[in-house]
């Protein structure tokens, strides 16, 4: 399929681009080049202008959703019209990813070792009886604080008892912000991420969605101590983490008993011990079924599984949850399929 092997080289680039590797055309490896020779190919039979002999023309593309390809057999490539590969930071979104994981094993993103890197420091410093409590605060942290100071994230891991993990928060999750020429950062007045003061939109996909563009924010004076997560942060923890959050803030608020990443991430929130719920953000029904279909993992462990869809990505594909769910295989174990907004009418009637 087209639109997987374009998920590899995106994969493929955006990890050559991380490491500071060149990123040339020439650099390419047989399968890219094959890749930009079908992509012409596709344009000729199509009588379309052939964008491929340009990389960087198709990682531009690649920001945009496949329907706005000026190629019309990626727009109609098994309903994956509203795909796009890469976030407007240039990191492949969770669509991508689940695209690369269908095809090989190259779906180890940054967001992957990052999730590595986390867990191995936390077994290797919190006792055992600790750990999921640590790593509960630590996403919690992360999620509602992604632009921080050094200061406040010392003030954190001292009133969590998470000082061991000071290495990969402090060096890895999060990093320095590039002082602006006025020495002022913007930061979105709804979740706190950095906002673009070009377009006054959020780094944080989910947010920009919900809130659209031409905000002015909340003005932040630049010092050294100032610091932000990565992109890849952004994109897999930050984004659906604002609903995880506001869904287990309700919960609390109601007096029921929730739990953020249970089990170290086992599920997203756990409520009254057995109404799991893992929050998703891809932005195609098709890229997500394929996902599930692969395995539900520790979520099956549970009584009640509930995936949820943050309601911007249901405003912009309004058919996502019934197409996800005439895909799923049906020997899955039982899934529940909703919205955010409408588990929270659900929680709210309970």
């Amino acid at each position: 399929m087209l639109a997987t092997r374009l998920a590899i080289l995106v994969r493929r680039e955006y990890e050559k681009r991380r490491m500071r590797a060149a990123t040339r055309e020439v650099d390419l490896d047989q399968e890219g080049r094959t890749t930009l020779a079908l992509l012409g190919r596709a344009a000729i039979e199509e009588s379309r202008p052939d964008f491929s002999a340009s990389l960087h023309d198709v990682l531009s593309l690649c920001r945009t959703s496949f329907k706005d390809w000026p190629l019309g057999a990626l727009s109609t490539d098994d309903g994956l019209a509203s795909v796009r590969l890469l976030t407007d930071q240039g990191v492949p979104t969770p669509d991508c990813a689940d695209l690369v994981r269908g095809a090989s094993n190259l779906a180890d993103l940054e967001e992957g070792v990052l999730f590595a890197r986390l867990m191995e420091q936390i077994k290797s410093s919190v006792a055992g009886s600790d750990r999921e409590r640590v790593y509960s605060a630590v996403r919690e942290f992360i999620v509602r604080t992604p632009v921080t100071t050094r200061g406040a994230l010392h003030a954190f891991m001292t009133s969590a008892r998470t000082m061991g993990l000071a290495g990969v928060l402090q060096n890895e999750i999060y990093q320095p912000t590039p002082r602006p020429i006025d020495g002022v950062v913007s930061t979105c007045e709804h979740c706190g991420s950095r906002l673009r003061r070009a377009t006054g939109s959020c780094a944080t996909p989910i947010c920009e969605m919900r809130h659209g563009r031409g905000r002015t924010g909340v003005s932040v004076p630049w010092t050294e101590d100032l610091i932000e997560v990565g992109d890849a942060v952004l994109t897999f923890w930050v984004s659906p983490g604002l609903d995880e959050c506001a869904l287990y803030d309700e919960a609390r608020a109601l007096g029921r008993d929730a739990v953020l990443y249970d089990r170290m991430d086992a599920c997203d929130v756990l409520i009254d011990g057995a109404i799991a719920l893992d929050l998703k953000a891809n932005l195609s029904p098709i890229s997500l079924a394929r996902r599930l279909n692969a395995g539900i993992g520790r979520l099956a462990r549970y009584s009640r599984r509930i995936i949820c869809i943050p309601d911007p990505i249901i405003v912009v594909t309004p058919a996502f949850i019934p197409q996800l769910r005439a895909r799923l295989d049906p020997s899955l174990p039982s899934l529940e399929i909703m919205s955010s907004a409408d588990f929270l009418k659900e929680l709210k009637g309970a």
